[in-house]
């Protein structure tokens, strides 16, 4: 029996930065993606490139042509392929894991890849941040993630936070969360944290994800 965090979506984060920083949410399960580049910078994320590289990080040989439920911004997308695993038989734990035998390990790859399938990330949200919305990104990271990291616990070395202007000659180079990761991992192992995931996302979230990116949410 192994533990497992079932779920391949990508986070607020990685499509914010159109990059795929597995570290961002701890997921083992999350494939490289495909993009192409304009230099060193990425281009937008090619979502069945996503696809494919989960299929392949996964183990599919012949992934199975999957229709698509809805597509989702990616605040929306873990609860999404979460409910959908759910609904697959994978019931995760207060902790968010799953206990998955080893010999279901090809049947729940296969779920992960059909629930992230299900539930595409809009296309708004897969090409790189402007300039504009970079400075917006780190202004929020500095004057609201961060403080509130420190405030619940977590000790930053700020001689390692690059200046504004810094980072924005090259902003791949670098997250707030390639900072707080090794610590917040520590955290969640120790028991101080519920997880990673619902830290960031729940306790120091991110800047507004449709605010981000100059975007109106459709109305319910």
């Amino acid at each position: 029996m192994s533990g497992r965090h079932l779920g391949a979506s990508l986070s607020a984060v990685e499509v914010a930065s159109s990059i795929l920083l597995s570290a961002c949410s701890g997921n083992p399960d999350i494939g490289q993606t495909s993009r192409t580049t304009h230099g060193s910078h990425p281009g937008p994320i090619v979502w069945d490139d996503h696809l494919a590289g989960l299929a392949e990080s996964l183990g599919i040989a012949d992934p199975p042509e999957v229709p698509v439920v809805r597509e989702v911004s990616p605040s929306e997308s873990q609860a999404a392929v979460d409910g959908c695993l759910a609904e697959e038989g994978w019931m995760q734990g207060n902790d968010g894991w799953v206990t998955v035998p080893e010999d279901q390990l090809e049947a729940s790859n296969l779920s992960i890849y059909i629930c992230t399938a299900q539930y595409p990330i809009r296309p708004e949200f897969l090409s790189p941040l402007t300039d504009r919305q970079f400075a917006r990104l780190y202004d929020h990271w500095i004057t609201e993630t961060l403080p509130c990291a420190q405030r619940n616990g977590v000790s930053v070395d700020l001689d390692a936070v690059p200046t504004k202007e810094t980072f924005l000659q090259d902003p791949y180079s670098w997250t707030l969360f390639s900072l707080l990761m090794p610590q917040l991992v520590s955290m969640e192992e120790a028991g101080a944290i519920a997880s990673v995931d619902s830290f960031l996302t729940d306790v120091c979230p991110g800047p507004d994800e449709w605010e981000l990116r100059d975007l109106v949410p459709p109305e319910d």
